[in-house]
């Protein structure tokens, strides 16, 4: 399975934009994540959503408030599972992301 997590990282003193190609040990943690939220909706197989949610648990690990991002917050706004978009519109960016093709 192949996941790119698509997210504002906080560098510098800015929100970057970040594409992330997760390794082996990544893509596990976000599919054992994605099982957990599908099994709390009392389903087998987790739903594209559920994939998102668990990139958010995953990546978004100890993040400072919206207002006082500290170096290295990130926050999760899109993930591709197996070339297919799952993307959330985040109002208050300033940026549009064109997310790249996955090949």
């Amino acid at each position: 399975m192949e996941i790119v997590v698509f997210a504002k990282v906080f560098r510098k003193g800015n929100w970057e934009i970040s594409e992330h190609r997760c390794s082996d040990e990544d893509v596990d943690a976000v599919e054992d994540s994605a099982r957990a939220y599908a099994q709390n909706r009392l389903s087998v197989h987790p739903l594209p959503i559920d994939y998102l949610q668990a990139a958010k648990y995953v990546f978004e690990v100890a993040c400072g408030p919206e207002d006082k991002p500290k170096e290295g917050d990130t926050r999760v706004h899109g993930v591709s599972v197996n070339a297919i978009l799952i993307e959330v519109r985040d109002e208050s960016s300033q940026s549009s992301h064109e997310p790249k093709k996955v090949a």
